[in-house]
């Protein structure tokens, strides 16, 4: 019988900003639904910049353990980056996802793609760390 691990956390920091918050509450919920979704945080290291263009706020995750850290600050020095609006931002939840990735044989996979490839979602640090991106992805989505 294997030992039972810690439950993961999800920290916000105080004074964190609105969407900091927003992105906080949606991965906390997203590990109480699912707690397998744990592994993830527990294999991950680093930390992922999030660049939201229309609201001006930058937002940190890093993977510290079993805590997942939420922070507002400098983005630009994470391993990996995410820019694009809060909209794109949060409809990264709700792609379905294919091994870790949107999922292509889906309309909002496909949409999800094109905004990439057109520059509405950027992502700096490929290929080099498209594992964390897949765990960003999969800890995010809400429908798997």
């Amino acid at each position: 019988m294997s030992p039972l691990l810690p439950e993961v956390t999800v920290e916000v920091e105080d004074g964190a900003g609105a969407f900091a918050g927003m992105l906080g509450g949606l991965l906390s919920a997203n590990l109480v639904a699912d707690p397998s979704k744990g592994s993830l945080v527990r294999r991950s290291s680093g930390s992922v910049g999030i660049v939201v263009t229309d609201t001006d706020e930058q937002v940190r995750l890093h993977f510290a353990g079993d805590q997942l850290w939420v922070t507002s600050g400098p983005a630009m020095a994470a391993e990996l980056r995410l820019v694009g609006t809060a909209d794109t931002i949060l409809g990264l939840s709700t792609v379905p996802l294919r091994f870790g990735i949107p999922d292509l044989l889906t309309s909002s996979g496909r949409g999800l793609t094109s905004r990439w490839v057109a520059g509405g979602l950027q992502v700096h640090g490929l290929p080099r760390h498209a594992m964390l991106l897949r765990t960003v992805l999969s800890l995010l989505n809400v429908l798997s």
